[in-house]
């Protein structure tokens, strides 16, 4: 548990990893302040083997992400299970330049949740290599025989744009997680500087699967969503098509 006024990671780590058959601890950032993280900065709980990781939480008044590979996270591998990552007691969550909020499983892992909760939430553009788009992004992403983690975000004002997203996805023989989204005003604008990637709201089974399974559901309850210059809100399942 790491307590400040304002926390800021450059390009540092803060992770806690459960090795095999020992159950893992909740890692929790709490910043009566700020949370900043930029430059690959890292915050997350690993399970390996048959371990069942911890959960990562972090509050703060205001949390910012910023830059590729930027992430709050939480994974497993093996027979594992995955914690949930948690935002939590937050006024604004601001991502941009390919940070990320994510869960991902691995082999037969089975996958935690994304729960963000928070007055005002921006998810902003993406980080290009020159040959690859890495998205701002909620998700969760299963490559295991297990169905991905579900996204629950609770907020007054959502913004994604410039190709970023929330997505639950899978590339294997589980179902796609399923997200709901609460928020009294929600946009959703534009594309990825490629011009076709774009911003959006995806539960989705990846193309290459043999045996896929469902795409999962996207409820969204709000007063105002608006959709403008190409985003999209998709549940589709590709397979092996």
């Amino acid at each position: 548990q790491v307590r400040g006024k304002d926390i800021i990671l450059t390009g540092s780590q803060i992770f806690a990893q459960t090795q095999p058959s020992t159950p893992g601890k909740d890692l929790v950032i709490n910043a009566s302040d700020s949370l900043n993280l930029s430059a690959g900065a890292l915050i997350a709980n690993f399970a390996l083997g048959e371990a069942q990781g911890g959960n990562a939480i972090a509050q703060a008044t205001s949390l910012n992400l910023t830059g590729v590979n930027t992430q709050i996270a939480t994974s497993a591998s093996e027979q594992g299970e995955a914690g949930d990552v948690m935002v939590m007691e937050t006024s604004e969550v601001k991502l941009s330049e390919g940070a990320l909020i994510r869960t991902s499983v691995f082999d037969e892992a089975e996958a935690g949740d994304v729960i963000v909760k928070a007055d005002s939430i921006e998810l902003i553009g993406t980080f290009s290599d020159g040959m690859q788009l890495s998205p701002c992004a909620f998700s969760t992403e299963a490559t295991s025989t297990r169905d991905s983690g579900n996204i629950t975000v609770d907020t007054r004002q959502l913004s994604i744009k410039d190709g970023a997203n929330i997505t639950a996805s899978t590339g294997n023989e589980g179902n796609a997680g399923n997200i709901e989204i609460k928020g009294a005003d929600i946009q959703l604008e534009g594309t990825a500087t490629n011009g076709e990637d774009p911003s959006g709201i995806f539960a989705a089974v990846r193309e290459g699967v043999e045996n896929p399974g469902n795409a999962g559901t996207i409820t969204i309850e709000t007063n105002g969503l608006t959709l403008k210059a190409g985003a999209q809100i998709n549940s589709v399942a590709r397979g092996d098509s």
